[in-house]
């Protein structure tokens, strides 16, 4: 196998990988009904 076939597979591994991550953040975020928040009280801050 060739370093440009290695290459090109790389190339395509990555698209794919990143095609499936935004597909996950839109899935995520389509629905718009839940909100994730970070919220915490300076109590549990200090301890």
């Amino acid at each position: 196998m060739s370093t440009k076939t290695r290459a090109v597979r790389r190339w395509v591994a990555a698209a794919a990988v990143g095609v499936l991550g935004a597909g996950l953040l839109a899935g995520c975020s389509a629905d718009g009904r839940e909100t994730i928040r970070f919220t915490f009280s300076k109590r549990e801050a200090l301890t």
